[in-house]
């Protein structure tokens, strides 16, 4: 009994409103008597009206936040839910690092892969953007999500296994430096062998390159850079430790190693090296993503890989950001129509952890509208 009151308390005080000054370090988690840290379940924080007010949001907008953890399955704790945070975002938030952790946290989402760069991780305290980054992660913490660096993505990686020993010790440093509650949970990487192309600087020094009409087959190109690109992954995941690695995958690996056309890239190579992937399914509607990640679901549910393998949807679209399909264009009930088809389709695999979003910016002026 006396534990149940003690987590209510402590419950009432996180979930409630937050009166944070911007700019200032935001509180600690309450400690949960001991139990599991509720960020390793799929579990969300509710909506409330403090929640709802930190986030400056409208009646419109708590409206759509309920529609859309009912639809992709976090509301339940049945899936859980991430973004991408790039720097546009970060500009926009500059003096409101809580107001976004808290727009995050009604959305539903439970992991954040945030855009930090390897200047601003091993910076000296008390620097601006340094300060604002300690702020957001804690922010982000306190509402129970955890945040992953966007690390892993430089094309270098292939020529000089070093550089990934530089990206995971910047992390490193980052979490030696700070409080707890600002510490970074992981990488979420993107290294992507299929851009590694004939006249690209890397490809030269590597002397072989990926082309989707030629270079399969086993011992090919393609399947040399798959194998590099598990070998850097490997790597990294030594080095990191207890701290989690996931990793954006192609859509077509799983497809060509079922073909015979890879020795490396199932689900289960990756799964070996990273805690779990996000399948890039970058399509104007649900049959088409669904058909790009179910190939990773069939495998990895055969492979027991529980709740390892997310649908990565794209919400974005600009004029420098249109070299993929966005789901934007059918406004916010077509995105959410397309969302709940996925999450329903999903729940039948143990092997399907949710759906992620690339990247929040599309995913706000959709929500806004």
């Amino acid at each position: 009994m006396i534990r149940r009151l003690v987590s209510t308390l402590c419950a009432l005080l996180l979930l409630g409103s937050v009166s944070c000054v911007e700019g200032m370090k935001a509180p600690q988690r309450p400690n949960l008597g001991g139990e599991e840290n509720p960020t390793d379940k799929n579990t969300i924080v509710p909506i409330t009206d403090g929640l709802v007010a930190t986030a400056g949001a409208t009646e419109s907008m708590r409206t759509k936040a309920v529609q859309l953890r009912a639809a992709t399955g976090t509301e339940k704790g049945t899936l859980r839910s991430a973004v991408y945070v790039y720097s546009a975002t970060v500009e926009k938030y500059a003096e409101q690092p809580q107001k976004l952790a808290a727009r995050l946290a009604l959305l539903g989402m439970g992991d954040v892969y945030l855009s930090i760069s390897r200047a601003v991780l091993t910076s000296a305290a008390g620097g601006t953007k340094r300060t604002w980054y300690e702020n957001f992660i804690s922010f982000c913490h306190f509402y129970g999500m955890k945040v992953y660096a966007m690390r892993l993505e430089n094309k270098s990686i292939y020529t000089d296994p070093e550089v990934v020993r530089t990206e995971v010790e910047a992390v490193l440093s980052w979490n030696s430096s700070v409080e707890p509650r600002e510490k970074i949970d992981g990488i979420s990487a993107d290294l992507e062998p299929h851009t590694v192309k004939a006249g690209d600087s890397n490809a030269a020094a590597l002397g072989y390159w990926w082309d989707s009409t030629n270079n399969y087959g086993k011992g090919g190109s393609n399947d040399r850079l798959v194998g590099l690109t598990l070998d850097r992954l490997g790597y990294a995941d030594q080095l990191l430790g207890d701290l989690q690695l996931c990793e954006a995958v192609f859509s077509a690996f799983q497809p060509k190693y079922d073909q015979g056309l890879l020795s490396k890239g199932c689900a289960g190579d990756f799964l070996g090296v990273c805690d779990w992937i996000m399948v890039m399914a970058y399509r104007t509607t649900a049959d088409k993503i669904w058909a790009d990640v179910e190939h990773y679901l069939k495998a990895s549910t055969a492979g027991a890989h529980d709740g390892r393998v997310s649908v990565a949807v794209k919400v974005h679209q600009n004029d420098l950001d249109n070299v993929s399909p966005s789901l934007k264009p059918l406004g916010w009930q077509g995105v959410v129509d397309v969302l709940k088809s996925l999450a329903e389709r999903g729940a039948a695999w143990p092997a399907f952890r949710g759906i992620d979003y690339f990247q929040y910016v599309g995913l706000e002026e959709l929500w806004e509208e």
